[in-house]
């Protein structure tokens, strides 16, 4: 399999280890399973073999994000236990390059497990190569999200509170990752901040950063400003951003509207990008900047890298991270500084990621002073952004804005359920009325109930570039004619690589007559003759793939329970969760009467675990350990339970003449009930037969990846009769509970809380 091996001629150990994972060769190492009341709406791949995802809508109608990862026996849980601080301190003594890190990290597991002499399969050795790569060189828990193509931002709210997401298809949806303890996010939030190179601590507990993929990170350390406990957000960074084909596809601009903006482009008229937050704006700015001729000297500021060109002659500023500067002569580089020596550098077309403060009167000099300038605004409709660069903080001279020529207003609406975006109009700034005000000419107008634009009828735009070239209006139509044919060709022919659009563009402004002649395929044209692909895109799975439906513990079982992925809280508080059950004295008057049960508090400790299974998305699993020889040192055993029984059952209550088990408690009649309830036809349950349970040796050391947990004695699991609340989470005491709450009300007083009338 793997070991040392003698080179007899430099007389060194060498060690061959495993070969790099193979999806075709070596099989899947994820076996997901989830809930037969689930709903499977998507499955693809993130590592082909490795990780994967489901998306599933529950019996409560909720979409949930799963995160699949290779599952762990108990024995090989145990073993990566053992395995992460060795290798951590063979990787700090060893001095390697970036590039040799995973070569180096791979010999050291070998050398590890050969000297631990236990017999093992090559799926234990690539199991335990994921999680020590996701470990020491990935974002730990949340790692399968960084390969999401799909997911936009991640966000983290606290301790054991699910890990949010924005995906692109989906919106925002709840994953199956939790943090119970709270160590692992406290740990985690400290590996961004070093990964960034930043420091993070009690006193210092906010961070802004830059992760090395250009992703943007937000981080709070412990409960100083955040009560929930450590959080971070995460914006991902495309690396192959959307170009005017693309925007095409999803019908955010027309056409029309397309060649309107590439005329204004090419002739150097400024644009303004106007919307809410999420329209998208800067994928606008992005996608239109793509027009900008080859040889054009451009500049763009921002405070997060996302705009993303095929130009040589592009200078791309980025404002740096607050370095807390307290003096005057060490101050921060804010957006303004970098917008001042962008008017040094001579450029033709400035991009402005945002304005947001005095930079916005810079912006509007450069206009005046003859720079081609694009940037984004936040703003509901043209009215509102002018009214807010006309007063503080902006506070933008109306003289000034008369030197705007296009304001492009952008929404995000729904059509069919769906969240789409659209382009809601394109407007001129005409100039100054006698009065002192703007005068603006709409050009295109979204129509809702038709969702597409009208055209007016009359552009200043188009009417200033024939008197800027000469052409007469017959010459420019024919010339539209040209560039719609272009961009229908691209649309048809599925050319949306921003590289390859950016390619075809150039040519058609230098040699048109050659890119009409192959409108028909204009793939002859690109470089290699071919086009490029979208290469990152996840690998979908088929139906017949989909993961298997059970009624026991799934994987899905973290989108029912609050901070069931992996068991691994030691010594935490029993929460409290509050069921319906039937007491035995109003069980008879219930059926005539109508009134309402009490809430009886059930410790989630004490459910059977048939019913609440918790999920491990770190690799926990149930497959039996490998038979292995005698090794060179024993690993601790571990409790296995014999049979296919929970390892807790409630103990069963009397049962009344129906054969129903309830459970003795006093009810009260809810005054002023008028409809009686319905009666059901009920099943006799058997009596059920006292399980066989042993109990689990005291010697045994409780691991971070274990399942079974020893039994405790009833006043341990529920604690005393009056346990005092959870000082790190307070809720209401009349606070009527829900399926989607994700919190249990805390048990302040011996009794239970009634539930509220309706």
């Amino acid at each position: 399999m793997f070991g040392k091996k003698k080179r007899e001629e430099a007389n060194e150990d060498v060690y061959e280890t495993l070969p790099e994972y193979d999806f075709e060769r070596d099989g899947p190492l994820v076996s997901p399973k989830l809930r037969k009341t689930d709903e499977v709406l998507e499955a693809y791949w993130i590592e082909p073999g490795l990780t994967r995802v489901s998306i599933i809508r529950t019996a409560e109608y909720e979409n949930v994000y799963i995160a699949h990862e290779p599952a762990l026996t108990p024995f090989e849980a145990e073993l990566l236990e053992r395995l992460q601080p060795a290798v951590r301190d063979l990787l700090i003594l060893k001095d390697v390059e970036v590039n040799d890190m995973q070569e180096v990290l791979y010999e050291s597991i070998d050398l590890l497990l050969e000297s631990y002499n236990v017999d093992i399969t090559n799926a234990t050795v690539y199991k335990m190569r994921y999680y020590l790569k996701r470990t020491f060189f990935g974002w730990g828990r949340v790692d399968i999200l960084r390969g999401d193509h799909d997911i936009e931002d991640i966000s983290c709210s606290g301790y054991d509170l699910p890990v949010y997401l924005y995906h692109r298809k989906y919106r925002d949806i709840k994953t199956s990752i939790f943090f119970t303890d709270p160590r692992e996010l406290d740990s985690l939030v400290v590996l961004f901040a070093q990964k960034a190179g930043k420091h993070i601590s009690l006193s210092n507990p906010i961070v802004d950063a830059t992760l090395s993929d250009g992703s943007r990170i937000q981080l709070t350390y412990s409960t100083v400003v955040s009560t929930r406990g450590s959080s971070f957000t995460i914006r991902k960074f495309r690396k192959n951003p959307f170009s005017p084909i693309d925007l095409l596809v999803n019908k955010t601009f027309t056409i029309d509207e397309m060649v309107y903006l590439w005329m204004a482009v090419q002739y150097n008229y400024s644009i303004l990008i106007v919307g809410g937050t999420a329209s998208g704006k800067t994928t606008t700015l992005n996608a239109i900047s793509q027009f900008i001729p080859a040889l054009s000297k451009v500049v763009s500021i921002e405070d997060t890298r996302e705009i993303m060109l095929e130009h040589d002659n592009w200078i791309a500023s980025l404002v740096p991270l607050s370095s807390g500067a307290i003096t005057p002569t060490q101050r921060d580089i804010s957006m303004f500084d970098l917008l001042k020596a962008a008017m040094r550098q001579r450029p033709e077309y400035i991009l402005l990621g945002e304005v947001r403060g005095v930079e916005a009167q810079t912006l509007f000099q450069a206009m005046n002073s003859g720079h081609t300038t694009y940037s984004t605004l936040h703003g509901g409709d043209v009215t509102m952004a002018i009214h807010r660069l006309e007063n503080p903080p902006l506070d933008v001279p109306k003289a000034t804005i008369e030197t705007l020529d296009i304001v492009l207003c952008q929404g995000s609406m729904f059509r069919n359920k769906k969240q789409v975006r659209r382009c809601k109009e394109i407007t001129e700034i005409v100039g100054m009325t006698d009065k002192g005000e703007l005068e603006i000419n709409t050009v295109y107008l979204y129509n809702y109930q038709k969702d597409a634009p009208s055209f007016s009828g009359t552009s200043q735009v188009y009417a200033s570039i024939a008197e800027k070239t000469g052409m007469n209006m017959t010459t420019l139509g024919e010339d539209l004619r040209r560039r719609t044919a272009v961009l229908q060709a691209m649309l048809d022919q599925d050319i949306r690589d921003y590289r390859d659009f950016a390619r075809i563009v150039w040519l058609f402004l230098s040699n048109p007559k050659y890119v009409m002649a192959n409108v028909g395929d204009l793939t002859q044209i690109l470089p290699g003759k071919c086009k490029l692909h979208e290469t990152l895109a996840n690998r979908p799975i088929g139906k017949d793939e989909y993961p298997e439906m059970v009624e026991g513990p799934a994987d899905s079982d973290a989108a029912y329970v609050v901070g069931s992925t992996i068991s691994d809280r030691r010594n935490a508080p029993a929460r409290v969760c509050y069921t319906p059950e039937p007491s035995r004295e109003s069980k008879a008057a219930d059926e005539g009467s109508g009134s309402f049960t009490k809430l009886v508090p059930v410790s989630e400790d004490k459910l059977p675990k048939v019913d609440f299974m918790p999920i491990d998305t770190s690799g926990a699993g149930s497959e039996p350990a490998p038979k292995s020889a005698e090794p060179a040192f024993s690993l601790p055993p571990k409790p296995v339970p014999e049979s296919a029984e929970p390892a807790f059952v409630l103990p069963p209550k009397p049962a009344d003449g129906s054969g129903e088990l309830v459970v003795d408690l006093p009810s009260e009649s809810v005054p002023g009930s008028v409809e009686p309830p319905v009666d059901l036809p009920s099943e006799p349950v058997p009596e059920p037969a006292e399980p066989d349970v042993k109990a689990a040796p005291d010697d045994v050391e409780d691991f971070f990846f274990d399942i079974h947990t020893p039994l405790q004695p009833e006043e341990e699991i529920f604690g005393p009769s009056e346990p005092e609340p959870d000082p790190l989470f307070e809720v209401e005491a009349d606070r009527e509970l829900t399926s989607f709450d994700l919190y249990a009300d805390e048990q302040t007083s011996g009794s239970a809380p009634e539930k509220k009338q309706q």
